[in-house]
C-alpha cells in the first residue's frame, strides 16, 4: 500500500498491522482445513463402510482447474455406500505449483488458469441420486501432502491494496502432517 491510499479506517496500516493480517489469514485458512487433517476421538471411531471400493486418480481426464461444473461427464458412478479413494490427488494449479516456487515463477502458471488455482477431482455419481436429494459423505482419512503456502498477489484477494509487493510464504509440516511452523512461536496446530 503506498501513503496516498488508506485503510478501511483512514489510516496507513502500520507495517505490524500488514504483519499481523497476513498471519490472521493464515490461520483462518488453516483453521478451515484442519478439522479434516487429524481425525477427532469422534470421527476416529466411526467404521469404514463395507460398500465397494473404487479408485479415482487424478489425470487430465479426472481434474477441472478453478471450475465446479455442473454439466460435466461424472467420472465414476457408485452405489450408495460406497467408498471412493482419491489417490495422488493434485494440489494447485493442475499439481503445476512446487514447493519453493519463486512469485515469479508461479506467476504465469497463476495466470494460465483465470478461473482459481483449485484442482477439483471429479464429479462422482451415486445411481439413482437426483438432483435435491441429500447425499452425506464421510471422510474417513485425510492426510495432507508435506507443504502448503500462503500468498498474495499484488491487486487480488481480500486485501488488494494492503501490500506493495507479493507476498508468498512456504512451510512444511511436521511427519505426521499435525502441525506446520509458520513463524517463529507460531505454529499451525
Amino acid at each position: 500500500m503506498n501513503h496516498t491510499e488508506s485503510g478501511i479506517d483512514g489510516k496507513v496500516p502500520s507495517a505490524s498491522r500488514r504483519k499481523a493480517i497476513k498471519l490472521g489469514s493464515s490461520l483462518g485458512l488453516l483453521g478451515l482445513a484442519m478439522p479434516f487433517a487429524a481425525p477427532s476421538t469422534s470421527q476416529a471411531s466411526i467404521a469404514t463402510p463395507e460398500g465397494h471400493q473404487h479408485v479415482v486418480e487424478s489425470n487430465e481426464k479426472t481434474v477441472r482447474v478453478g471450475v465446479v461444473d455442473p454439466k460435466a461427464e461424472a467420472v465414476l458412478t457408485i452405489e450408495s455406500g460406497d467408498v471412493v479413494r482419491y489417490v495422488n490427488t493434485w494440489i494447485n494449479w493442475g499439481n503445476e505449483a512446487k514447493y519453493g516456487m519463486s512469485f515469479a515463477e508461479r506467476e504465469p502458471i497463476r495466470r494460465k488458469y483465470p478461473q482459481g488455482p483449485y484442482s477439483l477431482v471429479g464429479p462422482v455419481a451415486i445411481r439413482g441420486a437426483q438432483p435435491g436429494d441429500l447425499v452425506e459423505c464421510r471422510m474417513i482419512k485425510l492426510r495432507p501432502i508435506s507443504w502448503g503456502w500462503n500468498s498474495a498477489p499484488r491487486g487480488v484477494g481480500a486485501l488488494p491494496r494492503e501490500f506493495d509487493k507479493p507476498y508468498l510464504k512456504y512451510f512444511r509440516f511436521d511427519e505426521e502432517r499435525k502441525y506446520a511452523d509458520f513463524a517463529p512461536a507460531s505454529a499451525f496446530l
